[in-house]
């Protein structure tokens, strides 16, 4: 049984997560048959309401007006709650939040919401007494300080009230036990320049020649996200018995040794040594993997049971850390099982009881990996929590808790239950694949790839206001960075990608594929070759109809990002109106209803983005023209997606001007007052009219 007083103790990043992998308000779901709205739902009492109406969302597709209805219901039951003396409880109130607000303000918030703010303050100013009450209430309360845009600091304050009124380890449940960990324990993190070093013996099973790896995914790149630029130079040098058998720098990333002759029985000195220069560590990028290879051993972790540390004494092997916090030395020495680290945040983390973190990880992995748990997921059509949701936390952090054997396992199972990818969106899919490629490359590809060919037909975004960065802006980021991914990092999984997954089956494209080499053959400055091949294929007399259509659509795109710089770091150009001949050219094709809605979706995007707002309701209402009632609501949906882009439009183009009035308006009076302090009453006048003509006063 695992117990254990939490204790806290410097800086815990992540505990916003403790609520993220409960399949709860905030999980997208597949689509499912389920119940309608329950009778009278509108007359239910608040914590009714959450329980019966969050439940339906999350099983059936509800329509945009029952979405509506329900948004707006909620939000005449959150507006007039008194934070700071309601009885309500904290799952109530965050169910209420979350069904009164839309997903994309949750996630990002609006520019200038007062109306958040006040609550948050409200809300922070409120002090709980936890004592012998449910975890359950404690994560809903953090859940709902995030989505108020609290910090991690306000945040670690109510989980340490919490702990100090008596919360353990059990008391949460083993799903979240991985978001948890950061919180259970004390730990140094490292955000820039370090040094690792493993040292220790190594003992073979059988006698014969060894071959040493390490991880073949060359992160010696730059990287630039906004006003960031992150650096990462890496070197890594293996010895055995004393000789450097393997050396990999940035210049040359050499990722075997040469043969190595080991007795059978007999202990062997081995170092490990791995120097990282970063004034800022990026995302996806720090491992230290150590593989071996030789008779009657395949490819694999060089196991615990083969080394011993420096004392002679126990299994595995002594890691000193050393790293330098506020100008200071630091250092850090530990025994670990073996060299087997993937830290996917932009920081590694080095706690100070391993033992114990070994028994979170066991536990959570114990639950996350049970049949009954897993089947359960497949009915459910939530996310796997190894996987979560990246929008509200760190990148996936399964691979720093597991072994990579563990993450094998794994990528496998989600193999055998595919239907566990089909909740995954974007932004997920290409975390997967970054962060299980260090140990597993070519199955963190194959997981990719299986799900880029199930949601083959992956749809632009319709820009939706707030956060508007420019057509179909998340997306194209994502697809730049696996291009990035792939070429520059693992080469050979280019063309994995174009030559097993590119083509569907049925012969058409699998458009997350196509987008990612888009970028890919960009970066390599060989993007005329991509839209030679697409050409290629369209030009092939037996494709057509409902085939022809994915192939356009990659075709548009490629034109729609020619004129962009040959890098993966800028966001480049996009220019939404150049894929037009395409689009047109597919609508033609399409010859089902949910195909030609599709279609129409992407041309209402580009329409959208480039302010043709009528021109993209129209295409929209006349593929919708006829079409069965449950694809009827696509349309409905993306017609409302327009008019919401429009509104915000209209109103960010009136605050531009207004801001340009007010500006202008300041800078008269700013010079009619330096005229009037001069005695230069005149010129004082003259700006006195001019001010009187742009605000319209008498």
């Amino acid at each position: 049984m695992l117990v254990r007083r939490l204790h806290w103790t410097g800086v815990v990043a992540l505990t916003i997560a403790v609520g993220l992998l409960l399949g709860g308000l905030s999980q997208s779901v597949q689509a499912q048959e389920g119940p309608d709205l329950p009778s009278g739902w509108q007359q239910l009492s608040p914590g009714e309401f959450v329980q019966a109406v969050a439940g339906v969302r999350d099983q059936v597709a509800l329509s945009p007006s029952e979405l509506a209805q329900v948004q707006a219901h909620a939000r005449t039951l959150w507006e007039p709650v008194d934070l700071a003396s309601t009885t309500e409880s904290y799952p109530t109130l965050n169910g209420l939040y979350e069904l009164a607000t839309p997903r994309f303000e949750q996630l990002h918030g609006l520019p200038d919401n007062s109306e958040q703010k006040q609550a948050l303050e409200t809300l922070l100013e409120r002090v709980d007494n936890w004592a012998g009450r449910p975890y359950e209430e404690v994560r809903a309360k953090v859940f709902l300080m995030h989505w108020l845009k609290a910090s991690q600091d306000q945040v670690m304050d109510e989980v340490r009230r919490w702990v100090a009124a008596g919360g353990t380890v059990d008391d949460i449940r083993p799903e979240d036990l991985i978001m948890m960990r950061h919180a259970l324990s004390n730990y140094h993190q490292i955000r820039s320049s370090c040094s690792l070093r493993w040292d220790g013996t190594v003992t073979a099973p059988q006698t014969g020649n060894y071959t040493f790896s390490i991880s073949p995914v060359n992160v010696n790149v730059q990287e630039y996200r906004h006003e960031h630029q992150f650096d990462l130079q890496q070197t890594i040098t293996v010895s055995v018995g004393g000789q450097a058998v393997l050396t990999a720098t940035p210049e040359e990333w050499v990722t075997q040794s040469v043969p190595v002759s080991l007795t059978a029985g007999q202990a062997v000195p081995l170092t490990y040594d791995l120097q990282v220069d970063s004034p800022r560590l990026p995302r996806f990028s720090m491992n230290a993997l150590l593989f071996w290879e030789g008779p009657g051993v395949s490819k694999s972790i060089v196991p615990e049971a083969s080394l011993t540390p420096p004392s002679g004494e126990g299994q595995g092997l002594q890691m000193t850390v050393t790293w330098e916090a506020e100008g200071e030395p630091q250092t850090v020495i530990q025994t670990v099982p073996a060299i087997d680290f993937a830290w996917c945040e932009s920081r590694i983390r080095i706690f100070d009881d391993p033992a114990f973190q070994a028994q979170l990880h066991a536990a959570a992995w114990e639950k996350g990996m049970s049949n009954e748990y897993l089947d359960e997921l497949v009915l459910s059509g939530r996310l796997h929590p190894f996987l979560f949701d990246p929008h509200l936390t760190d990148p996936i952090d399964a691979v720093a808790c597991f072994t990579t054997a563990q993450q094998r396992e794994f990528l496998d199972m989600l193999v055998a239950r595919p239907s566990l990818l089909d909740p995954v969106e974007l932004e997920q899919a290409r975390d997967i694949y970054r962060a299980f490629r260090f140990g597993n490359p070519e199955r963190a590809l194959d997981i990719f790839g299986l799900w880029a060919m199930r949601h083959a037909d992956l749809a632009c975004i319709i820009p939706n206001g707030s956060g508007y960065f420019g057509f179909n802006y998340y997306n194209r980021r994502d697809f730049r960075q696996l291009g990035l991914c792939v070429t520059n990092e693992l080469p050979e999984h280019a063309a994995r990608l174009e030559n097993e997954f590119l083509e569907m089956e049925d012969g058409s494209c699998c458009l997350p594929v196509a987008y990612s080499l888009a970028y890919s053959y960009q970066g390599q400055d060989r993007f005329g070759e991509w839209i030679a091949l697409l050409d290629d294929k369209l030009a092939q007399e037996g494709l057509t109809g409902e085939a022809r259509v994915n192939w356009l659509l990659a075709r548009a795109h490629a034109q729609e990002i020619r004129l962009s710089p040959p890098e993966f770091y800028a966001d480049g150009m996009v220019r939404p109106g150049d894929g037009l001949p395409w689009i047109t050219e597919a609508q033609s094709a399409a010859t089902t209803p949910a195909t030609r809605i599709r279609v129409a979706h992407e041309l209402a995007g580009r329409l959208t983005a480039m302010l043709k707002f009528d021109d993209a309701r129209s295409a929209l209402q006349e593929a919708g023209n006829g079409v069965p009632a449950d694809v009827q609501v696509q349309v409905v949906e993306a017609i409302e997606a327009v008019t919401r882009f429009e509104e915000w439009n209209t109103a960010a183009v009136e605050q531009r001007a207004q801001l340009s009035q007010d500006n202008y308006v300041a800078k008269l009076q700013e010079r009619r007052d330096r005229a009037a302090s001069a005695g230069n009453t005149d010129a004082a006048a003259r700006y006195d009219t001019l001010i009187q003509q742009a605000t319209g006063d008498e």
